[in-house]
C-alpha cells in the first residue's frame, strides 16, 4: 500500500505525460497485471488512468467510495485495472500503447549495418518491438536480379533478428507477386495493430529522397518516419528535409556512430576472396559459406562445409 506522500509523488510525475494506459469496466485479467509489469520494468509504461465507468473492487467497496484520478487516486481506494481505449470503452479490451519499427529492405546479405540501425532506432524511440521485412522486388532495384534467393535472404534475416531481443522477420512482402512498395506494407501492419504507433525505419540516404517513394504522402498519414544518421555531413540536409515532411507527419531522427559497409562492399569482398566475417553476425557467415552464396564459380568448386558450418578448401 502506498503512502499519502507516494501518492502525491505519483501524481506529480504523471501530470507530466499523456495517457497511454487507461482502464475501464471489466478487463483486468492475469494477462494484463503480467503486461504492465513488463511494461514498467521496461519503462514504457509512464502513465495509466482509471476512466469513470470503472467501478471499485468488491474489497474495496466497503471501505468508501472515490473519485478516481490519475493512478487510481482519490480518496486514496485502489482502483482495478480494466485496459480499454478511448474509442471502445466497455468492451474489456486489454491494449497497451506499442511503438512498433518497420524496418525494410533487399538485405542481400543483412549484415552489423542493419542490426547497428536496429538498436540505434530501438533505444533512441523507444520501439518496443521491431520487424525486419525483406523485400521481394525493391522499387529502387526493379532493374536488378538479387545474387540470391528469397528464400536465403529469408534464412539470413532469420539469423541476425534471433541475436537481437525484441526484434523479428516477417515474410509479408515476400509472399506478394508485386513490387515492394512500402506503402503496402505500412496498410498491412496498420491492419494488424491499429492501436499501435508505426515507425518506418530509414537511413538518411533513403530520408533524404523520401519525396520519390511511391505514395510517400500515404505513408505519413500512417506510420511516423523514424530516420538513423550514420553520416558526419548531413545534418544541415537532413533538418532541412525533416523540416519540409514535419508538414505531413511525425519525424524522429537519431544519430549513430559512423557505419560504412554496405551489402554492395561485403558480396564484393566474397567474390573477391576477401575476408568478410567482421561485417556479418556469425550464424550469416556461416549460412553463407555453408551454402555458397555470392561466390564465383572458381571458388564454389572443390569448397565444402563441415558439422560446425566452416568451409573446408
Amino acid at each position: 500500500m502506498l503512502t499519502s506522500k507516494q501518492r502525491s509523488t505519483l501524481r506529480g510525475i504523471a501530470s507530466k505525460y499523456e495517457t497511454i494506459l487507461q482502464v475501464g469496466k471489466g478487463g483486468i485479467s492475469e494477462a494484463l497485471v503480467q503486461q504492465v509489469k513488463d511494461a514498467l520494468r521496461k519503462r514504457e509504461l509512464i502513465k495509466m488512468r482509471v476512466l469513470d465507468n470503472c467501478p471499485l473492487d468488491a474489497r474495496e467497496g466497503s471501505r468508501g467510495t472515490g473519485s478516481p484520478d490519475r493512478f487510481g487516486s482519490g480518496t486514496g481506494h485502489r482502483q482495478p485495472l480494466c485496459p480499454v481505449p478511448a474509442q471502445s470503452q466497455g468492451t474489456g479490451r486489454a491494449v497497451l500503447m506499442q511503438r512498433i519499427g518497420l524496418f525494410g529492405g533487399s538485405f542481400n546479405p543483412i549484415h552489423n549495418g542493419h542490426l547497428h540501425l536496429v538498436q540505434t532506432a530501438k533505444e533512441g524511440l523507444g520501439l518496443s518491438h521491431v520487424y525486419l521485412i525483406p523485400a521481394r522486388v525493391s522499387p529502387f532495384k526493379q532493374a536488378q536480379t538479387p545474387a540470391v534467393s528469397a528464400e536465403d535472404r529469408l534464412a539470413m534475416c532469420r539469423l541476425a533478428a534471433a541475436e537481437v531481443p525484441d526484434c523479428s522477420v516477417d515474410a509479408c512482402e515476400l509472399e506478394q507477386a508485386r513490387v515492394s512498395y512500402t506503402i503496402y506494407t505500412v496498410q498491412e501492419f496498420h491492419r494488424r495493430f491499429p492501436e499501435a504507433e508505426l515507425v518506418l525505419l530509414l537511413g538518411s540516404d533513403m530520408f533524404l529522397q523520401f519525396q520519390n517513394w511511391h505514395r510517400w504522402q500515404e505513408i505519413l498519414e500512417l506510420t511516423a518516419l523514424g530516420v538513423v544518421s550514420r553520416e558526419k555531413d548531413d545534418q544541415q540536409a537532413l533538418l532541412a528535409q525533416q523540416q519540409f515532411l514535419l508538414q505531413y507527419g511525425k519525424i524522429f531522427v537519431c544519430h549513430a556512430a559512423a557505419y560504412t559497409i554496405s551489402s554492395t562492399k561485403i558480396r564484393e569482398s566474397i567474390k573477391n576472396h576477401k575476408d568478410f566475417s567482421c561485417y556479418l553476425p556469425q550464424k550469416v557467415v556461416q549460412y553463407i559459406v555453408c551454402h555458397r552464396l555470392y561466390q564465383s564459380e572458381e571458388m564454389m568448386e572443390g569448397a565444402s562445409c563441415d558439422e560446425s558450418g566452416f568451409e573446408v578448401l
